[in-house]
C-alpha cells in the first residue's frame, strides 16, 4: 500500500497551479464533514467524535489546511473542499482511497471554458 503524507494546502495549491491560479484567486473556500465521517478514526481525527453538527468548526481554517493525513491509498481526507475562483470550481475528490483536488470551468459555455 503507497502512502503520501499530504495536507489539503499543498493539494488545492497544486490544483490551482495545473489552473494558472493562486490562494489569491480564491473567491470562496467552504470545508466540509465527508458523509461517512463516522466512519473517520477518533484516534487519530478527534474531532469528529460526536455528532456532525458543526463538527468541522472546531478548527481553524489553518488548521484544517495543515491537517495530514494520507493520500494515497490509505486513509482518505477526513475534510472535504468547495473552491471558487473567477474560473474554475475546486472540489475534494476521492478515487480508490486516494484524494486529490479536482477543479472544473466555472462558467462552461458549449465545448469551451468563457473566461
Amino acid at each position: 500500500m503507497r502512502t503520501s503524507p499530504t495536507t489539503l494546502r499543498k493539494l488545492i495549491t497544486d490544483a490551482l497551479d495545473r489552473n494558472n491560479n493562486t490562494w489569491g484567486d480564491i473567491e470562496s473556500l467552504e470545508f466540509r464533514a465527508p458523509e461517512d465521517y463516522a466512519n473517520y478514526p477518533t484516534n487519530r481525527y478527534p474531532f469528529y467524535s460526536g455528532n456532525q453538527e458543526n463538527v468541522i468548526g472546531k478548527l481553524s481554517d489553518d488548521e484544517k489546511l495543515d491537517l495530514i493525513f494520507d493520500g494515497g491509498y490509505g486513509d482518505a481526507c477526513p475534510i472535504k473542499i468547495l473552491a471558487w475562483t473567477n474560473g474554475y470550481v475546486y472540489f475534494s475528490h476521492e478515487y480508490d482511497g486516494a484524494d486529490s483536488i479536482e477543479s472544473v470551468p466555472r462558467n462552461p459555455k458549449g465545448n469551451k471554458c468563457q473566461q
